[in-house]
């Protein structure tokens, strides 16, 4: 949390009425919190930010002229939905237009469940109703052939 506006009051954090915990539940959970509780070594750490701010106080203190890093320019995030179309349009380039779930053939394991149970009816292939996903498709690209 950084502002005071984050902090919630406390009568909206407990329950409306006292919670039973049972024994075995909190010893579990006594029992974890003290597998992740252990020492703190600050010296473990190391504090680059103050090591560099250091070097640049003992470079203005010498008299020589600092030079701060110059952030990257942030990056443009890219347009997800118009690299996708133009993925589509390479990959279709000269092949005539498809309605989506019409396709038969190799390209029936793609199809959804629902998709090859319409195809196989319209197939005429006894049996669809008891199929997997994976013997529709088998049997929709039988049938397609």
């Amino acid at each position: 949390m950084h502002f005071a506006d984050e902090v919630r009051p406390l009568e909206g954090v407990r329950p409306a009425k006292e919670a039973e915990v049972e024994e075995r539940e909190l010893a579990m959970a006594v029992e974890l919190v003290e597998r992740f509780t252990g020492s703190f070594d600050p010296g473990a750490y190391e504090d680059r930010y103050r090591a560099r701010l250091l070097e640049i106080v003992e470079e203005k203190r010498r008299g020589r002229e600092t030079r701060l890093a110059v952030p990257e320019e942030p990056r443009a995030t890219p347009d997800l939905l118009a690299a996708l179309e133009e993925s589509l349009r390479r990959h279709t380039r000269g092949r005539p237009a498809r309605r989506a779930g019409t396709g038969r053939g190799r390209r029936a394991r793609e199809l959804t469940r629902e998709a090859l149970r319409e195809q196989a009816r319209e197939l005429g292939i006894r049996g669809r109703s008891r199929m997997t996903k994976r013997e529709l498709a088998a049997a929709v690209e039988r049938a397609s052939r």
